[in-house]
């Protein structure tokens, strides 16, 4: 049996097991949801936002639930050239980060001088108490 946080990737940021996982979560559920629009409507403003905000909502309620730590939809007019959007191709975008696992936990210790002053300092007032 193994037991690994890691992956046989080459992509040190993309090595840990929960944040391939959380991509493929992510990328599964996107297109679940949005093949919807497929076929169904035009390309226009509407549309255009209607997709954007499936894509936030989606991310949105991901963030809220802490798989990821944060995200940002976009649409690119460089990615959206007439020409494509002639042919039915709408290109739009998304980042989000998955919070990495906990790999390595450094602990500092040291003296703590303090404990003694304050030792100290109790038995002078217990015995002065005493005396």
């Amino acid at each position: 049996m193994l037991i690994s946080t890691d992956n046989v990737g080459e992509d040190p940021l993309w090595q840990m097991y929960n944040v391939m996982r959380g991509r493929d979560f992510i990328h599964l559920g996107m297109l679940k949801t949005l093949r919807y629009f497929l076929g169904r409507y035009n390309i226009i403003g509407h549309t255009v936002q209607a997709i954007l905000n499936t894509m936030e909502f989606f991310l949105r309620d991901l963030h809220a639930d802490q798989h990821i730590l944060g995200y940002q939809v976009n649409f690119r007019t460089d990615g959206n050239s007439p020409e494509e959007i002639r042919l039915g191709h709408l290109t739009v975008g998304f980042q989000a980060e998955e919070p990495p696992v906990l790999k390595h936990l450094t602990i500092e210790s040291s003296r703590y001088r303090e404990a003694i002053d304050a030792m100290v300092s109790d038995l002078a007032s217990q015995l002065n108490l005493a005396a």
